[in-house]
């Protein structure tokens, strides 16, 4: 009894405790969830539990006096709405309102909205089921709706949009696009609802709600064109698509006014957002405003699962400027909400805005801040029921409470400083880390898919007519018809090309020329039939713009046409057809060649593209709109050629100039022809020679007859000699012989503006650079950037100079979060940039001999120095030529450099790094050269690196293992050597020289000096360096095991873990089978197979991530007392596992645990 007593009074100290049970009760208050929206469920729940836990708090006498405090608790639980009203309510009343008033209130609230809800039901599915008859029929007579079988609205026959074989063919895209235009049901295609209303099963792929038609399988992306860096995700670092349509989407904002803590209006920019669950403010706005603010803890997920938290909250009270709309808001606060909106200037005169309307946001073309965003809980008050179409690739208008909202697609030329706020920061920032990441040499590689079916096409469809001249088919990936209309936006284009016209008279006459051009040489012709829908096969019409090239010595302009354009089905010709893989060779191959030739020659081939036919059947995807006076009516014309703009144009090219090459016949000198015309041509631009003048004379002939016989015409001759331009002026075949020209070697039409570039002095035989840098008053991060893009060094003749720029880019990097693209970079920058442009113009002085090589050389060598520093690391090639007397001249051909990774490596890691460059440079140059190489020779002034390369890469760790292994193998039969750090070249290369200085620096033109001499005198190896002296090295144990070449190539193949458990499974499974033949296994893979290959693939990580841990425990020896392992008790299970060990399992007490401990000791590996 007595324990009974105690027992009870426990429990009374426990339980019968009336602070602890009002605590809980408040604390139930407190935590009752916020209502978002109106709901009369969420109320009725809010109600009773107030209730039970006002009923246990009075029965605790806590409650006297409390009703006020409560009232107000309760009501921050209520949605917006309901707290209006319960507002408003408490106007009408002349006492402190109580909590019965308060309950009753919310039942009636509840009540309310229970019957609104039933009604709108009723209502909502009522006139859905009319309205879908309505639509579906034509006939008048309402008795017979369901009886008549609906109309297809893209084909107008007797069934649904789902059942009509027109639609099925279409693309996924444009099936959307045809949805959307004939506004039926996306869940069904059935017209007379929207989705949100539907009841039918939903996409059977994704199970979200749209047709199983519409299922895409990847996000779309947007069309674009080649040069085009703009497609949500393929940005490139080049600026050179002046001109291209670069899709735009305007989202929904508006001005509002706000009120501020006084009840002063003020302005504030909106967006509309009904993707967002909640509304969102400024900190800035906030503080402006001097908002009250309370806490709280949010987290503000957005796309791609982008955390932000929010800490703070506040109440605003926002107005519209038209009308008499008010609604208070609650509001998370962030610092920022997004980045300005829209992120280029839009050309409003291109939008073809009605008058007199409203607009919310008059300023919506313009980049601005966001000051508020208004989630999915306003959006749908303030969207109105009008909204106006602009027409094709215009955005809409949509009437809302706030005004007119302009949002939604824009497609229009824009200017270059526009195209690059276009830029996706997260794609550019990725382009900028290829400044400093592991270099590489360009390779070929093997052909895609499509890259394989384009060459198959051209080779079963191509062939030569009477005159010579090949007959290509475009390569088509799509049928044509999945085409749309596109005559009415070429309409569009070429009206306002004519509108430019008659600002300019001079572009006028220059365009007409060209055109009637082409009109006369038969290139296009016009098309007679009045009606453009009446041509045969399916129609594509290219819109057509004129590109002024000043620095041209022939056409000034050039009439390009854009086969980027979209149809009304979203798709455009380049949308269909290959691009075609690239047969040429590369522009730094071809100038290494063109500096091997004693006699040079160059010519490019006139109007190239236009020297080949069409196949007839495609001609109609090639029409225009043109006219030559604005008086004539507008009329279509037919390009009969292949056509500049056009995907695949420049593959079908040079194609055809690879396939007239295969044709020329063999003989001892046509070899050097067709070897010529195979690898000399950069696109239609021909960089050759020869040793001696009577072979390049030759030479040039014969390739003028050979280009001749598929008319094609070479023009604009330049050579070093006088002669061989005199023999060829002779020939009647050919025109336009330029003995005294400068030959701009960047090859690229878009770079007129370039700010260094390289050109060839042929009356001189000199290359030389070329330096444009404007004074900039603002030095921004996009400026600087913008400034390296231009830079065209491709031999790397001023590597040492141009090293410095990409220093200066790594340094924006690493400070990167310090300013934005548009401010205006941190002094120390700023200064570094400056030192490098100002010292850049001498660079314009420099006359480099473009012939390496010396007069009656017997033996040539290249001489490949490279070296590393904390900053950049690089590579140099020299040419190494030698005469019957001895005489040697030694002169640079090529270098390669690259800033060193932002991560933090050691320098003779980085050293390895340039010595992979220089013997894949090296490499390369061999490749591209036809000289006989008698020797090459590596030089780095690494002892280290020199060490690594002489001893067995099993002995080394993974990243120097791999690179030596590839160092080894393109460098095998050839010598690396020490140079001194003095007479190292590439040192220059790798720390960076001012161009003021390079002019006269003989070490880097020339090589070092001992080259001059015998090999006797040249240096060798101070002293023999070690294995035991090494970094990087792995104990002498790990060599028996299984870390091979092939089994790191095993890994990097595969990156799924279970598939590469099964492989290695199968492996063993063959080596047994082959020693066993009598007992062979088959059938699937066993469990203990499986953790055979299991064991295997760990036992061979941990060999590679703990090899001294490894071998110490296998040796049955303790860890030093500092080792990395020593904490977790590490031990070696019978399977030669490195386990966890500690507590229970030892190594003594696994042989009894021996199932145990597979759950426990878990093995270790190394993150």
């Amino acid at each position: 009894m007595e324990n009974y007593k105690i027992a009870w009074e426990l429990l009374c100290e426990r339980f019968d405790n009336n602070r602890l049970l009002i605590n809980d009760h408040i604390q139930a208050l407190y935590q009752a969830e916020c209502i978002q929206k109106e709901s009369s469920s969420c109320l009725r729940h809010l109600i009773d539990l107030t209730n039970k836990n006002i009923r246990a708090l009075t029965s605790l006498k806590a409650t006297n006096n409390w009703d006020l405090f409560i009232i107000y608790m309760m009501s921050t639980k209520l949605d917006i709405t309901t707290s209006k009203l319960w507002e408003e309510h408490q106007n009408t009343l002349s006492h402190m309102p109580t909590l019965s008033e308060f309950c009753s209130f919310l039942n009636g609230r509840a009540t309310v909205l229970e019957t609104i809800g039933n009604k709108h039901v009723k209502a909502k599915s009522e006139p859905t089921k009319q309205k879908s008859f309505i639509i579906a029929s034509n006939n008048n007579d309402n008795s017979h709706h369901q009886k008549h079988v609906p109309k297809c609205p893209l084909c107008k026959h007797d069934h649904f949009l789902f059942s009509c074989e027109t639609f099925r063919k279409l693309t996924i895209e444009c099936r959307i696009e045809k949805a959307k235009e004939h506004k039926v049901c996306l869940n069904c295609l059935k017209p007379g609802h929207m989705s949100k209303q539907c009841s039918l099963s939903h996409c059977k792929y994704c199970k979200f709600k749209h047709n199983t038609l519409l299922h895409l399988n990847k996000p779309n992306a947007l069309a674009a064109t080649d040069p085009m860096p703009t497609t949500a995700n393929n940005v490139a670092l080049s600026t050179n698509a002046m001109h291209v349509s670069a899709p735009h989407i305007l989202l929904s904002t508006a001005m509002v006014r706000v009120a501020d803590s006084k009840g002063d209006k003020h302005d504030a920019r909106l967006l509309l957002d009904n993707g967002s669950t909640a509304n969102f403010i400024t900190d800035g706005l906030c503080t402006k405003l001097g908002l009250s603010r309370s806490s709280s803890d949010c987290t503000v997920t957005g796309i791609n699962n982008q955390i932000s938290n929010s800490t703070q909250s506040c109440n605003l009270i926002l107005e519209s400027r038209y009308g008499d709309y008010r609604v208070d808001l609650h509001c998370l606060i962030l610092p920022e909400i997004t980045k300005t909106l829209p992120s280029t200037f839009i050309n409003i005169k291109q939008i073809a805005l009605p008058s007199g309307i409203q607009l919310a946001d008059q300023l919506f073309y313009k980049p601005a801040a966001i000051d508020i965003l208004v989630g999915a809980e306003i959006f749908w008050n303030v969207l109105g029921s009008s909204s106006i179409d602009l027409g094709k690739n215009q955005p809409k208008l949509y009437e809302t409470k706030l005004g007119w909202i302009v949002s939604g697609y824009v497609a229009r030329p824009i200017s270059s400083t526009t195209f690059k706020c276009n830029f996706s920061y997260t794609e550019l920032s990725h382009d900028l880390t290829k400044f400093w990441e592991i270099d590489s040499v360009s390779t070929k590689h093997s052909l895609s898919t499509e890259e394989r079916l384009c060459e198959q096409s051209f080779n079963s469809n191509t062939y030569r007519d009477d005159d010579g001249c090949f007959v290509v088919t475009m390569p088509l990936k799509n049928d044509p018809k999945v085409l749309g209309d596109s005559y009415e936006m070429a309409k569009y284009r070429f009206l306002s090309l004519e509108r430019r016209f008659q600002r300019d008279p001079v572009f006028k006459n220059m365009y007409m020329e060209f055109m009637q051009e082409y009109e006369r040489l038969g290139h296009m012709t016009e098309n007679h039939k009045s009606n453009p829908s009446e041509k045969v096969g399916i129609n594509y019409y290219l819109p057509h713009h004129g590109v002024l090239r000043e620095s041209s010595t022939t056409t000034k302009l050039r009439t390009v046409f854009d086969a980027s354009a979209v149809t009304t089905t979203g798709v455009s010709l380049n949308d269909i057809q290959m691009v075609g893989p690239v047969i040429q060779n590369d522009l730094h191959s071809i100038l290494t060649r063109f500096r091997q030739h004693k006699f040079v020659i160059a010519a490019d081939i006139e109007k190239m593209y236009r020297a080949i036919n069409i196949i007839p059947s495609q001609q109609s995807l090639q029409q225009i709109i043109f006219r030559y006076d604005k008086s004539q009516p507008l009329k279509t014309y037919t390009l009969n050629t292949v056509t500049y703009g056009t995907a695949s144009a420049p593959y079908l090219a040079t194609k055809c100039l690879v396939s007239l090459a295969s044709a020329v016949c063999d003989d001892q000198f046509s070899s050097q022809v067709k070897r010529s015309i195979e690898c000399d041509f950069y696109v239609d631009d021909l960089l050759s020679g020869g040793s001696t003048l009577t072979e390049t004379i030759e030479l040039s002939k014969r390739i003028i007859n050979v280009l001749a016989s598929a008319k094609f015409k070479l023009h604009k001759w330049k050579s070093n000699s006088h002669e061989i331009l005199k023999e060829i002026a002779n020939l009647k075949i050919t025109t336009q012989v330029q003995p005294e020209s400068i030959v701009d070697l960047s090859n690229n039409s878009n770079m007129s503006n370039k700010t260094l570039g390289l050109n060839w002095l042929a009356h001189q035989d000199m290359l030389s650079y070329s330096i444009g840098i404007e004074n900039h008053e603002k030095i921004t991060k996009r400026h600087i950037l913008s400034i390296i893009s231009q830079i065209f060094d491709p031999l790397g003749l001023v590597g040492p100079c141009i090293v410095q720029s990409k220093m200066v880019m790594q340094k924006l990097w690493v400070d990167g979060n310090k300013c934005d693209w548009d401010d205006e970079v941190l002094d120390e920058v700023k200064n570094l940039w400056l030192s490098f442009v100002d010292t850049l113009p001498y660079l314009n002085q420099l006359r480099i001999p473009r012939w390496v090589l010396i007069d009656d050389y017997i033996s040539v060598e290249l001489h490949t120095f490279t070296d590393a520093s904390e900053r950049a690391y690089g590579a140099c090639v020299y040419v190494r030529s030698l005469k019957q007397d001895q005489t040697v001249k030694t002169q640079l051909l090529i270098s390669k450099n690259k800033v060193a990774p932002l991560k933090p490596t050691t320098i003779p890691r980085l050293e390895l790094c340039g010595a992979l460059l220089g013997a894949r440079l090296c490499k390369k140059v061999t490749q591209s050269l036809t000289l006989p190489i008698t020797k090459c020779r590596f030089w780095s002034d690494s002892t280290i690196v020199l060490g690594w390369l002489s001893m067995p890469t099993n002995k080394l760790k993974p990243f120097v293992r791999n690179r030596c292994h590839e160092i080894q193998e393109s460098t095998i039969g050839n010598l690396w050597s020490y140079v001194p750090s003095k007479d190292n070249p590439a040192d220059l290369v790798s720390r960076g020289l001012s161009a003021n200085l390079i002019k006269d620096c003989e070490l880097w033109w020339s090589g070092p000096s001992f080259l001059a001499n015998d090999e006797s005198g040249w240096p060798s190896m101070p002293s023999k360096c070690k294995d035991s002296k090494l970094p990087d090295i792995v104990s002498h144990f790990s060599s028996t095991t299984a870390e091979n070449s092939e089994w790191h190539s095993l890994l990097l193949k595969h990156s799924n873990f279970i598939k590469l458990q099964k492989i290695v499974a199968y492996i063993f499974r063959f080596i047994r089978n082959c020693r066993n033949k009598t007992d062979k296994l088959s059938g699937p893979i066993t469990v203990t197979e499986l953790h055979k290959s299991l064991t295997f693939i760990l036992h061979n990580a941990q060999l590679e991530m703990f090899p001294e841990e490894y071998h110490i425990l296998y040796s049955k020896k303790p860890l030093p007392a500092k080792n990395r392992l020593l904490s977790l008790s590490p031990f070696l299970d019978p399977e030669g596992l490195i386990r966890v060990g500690g507590g229970l399992i030892t190594p003594h007490t696994v042989m009894t645990l021996s199932i145990l401990f597979y759950y426990v000791a878990s093995i270790i590996l190394q993150k």
